[in-house]
């Protein structure tokens, strides 16, 4: 919210400005409906979903147990124990989303970082844009403020310092 705030109405020209506007968006969009989809997917092992799981020996020898599910699971299969399920190319459990990383949402997790990534790096590049315009030509700054009417009696330093700020906080998650 403070970017779209205090970076986003600074940034350049209307064209250059509609465009990040546009590409942040979609971005914003994106990071929504791939994290609503990897955390409804729950990507368990598929033999945990059998009704009465298979325990023929000859087959099921060469396939790891999980004592704490008491089933033969997939050979990649690992057991969570945060989700207290086996999970079926078994990556992570990620505590932002409060769901386990495997075969079945790797792919929507991947949109979402790539999404999260895209959304930082926006905020970065511009705010180090609007940073730099405001320390290079102050008075064009002050024009382009006066243009928006919101932001017309907010001083230079709250400009400065809330860019400082969204750097500080989105540099270490890029």
């Amino acid at each position: 919210l403070a970017y779209v705030v205090f970076g986003l109405p600074l940034v350049g020209e209307d064209g250059c400005r509609i465009a990040v506007a546009i590409v942040y968006a979609v971005s914003v969009i994106v990071l929504v409906g791939a994290a609503y989809r990897t955390t409804s997917c729950d990507p368990v092992d598929p033999t945990l979903l059998e009704i009465a799981p298979r325990m023929v020996m000859d087959e099921d020898m060469s396939r790891p147990f999980c004592e704490l599910c008491n089933v033969f699971v997939l050979p990649r299969s690992k057991h969570c124990r945060a989700c207290n399920k086996c999970v079926d190319c078994f990556d992570h459990h990620c505590l932002w989303l409060n769901n386990c990383v495997g075969k079945a949402n790797y792919a929507s997790f991947f949109c979402t970082v790539s999404s999260v990534s895209v959304m930082i790096g926006i905020v970065l590049v511009s705010s180090l844009y609007v940073l730099v315009d405001i320390t290079l030509d102050a008075d064009h700054f002050d024009d382009r403020v006066g243009d928006i009417v919101v932001l017309q009696d907010v001083p230079r330093e709250l400009f400065l310092a809330m860019l400082t700020v969204l750097i500080l906080i989105n540099m270490p998650l890029f």
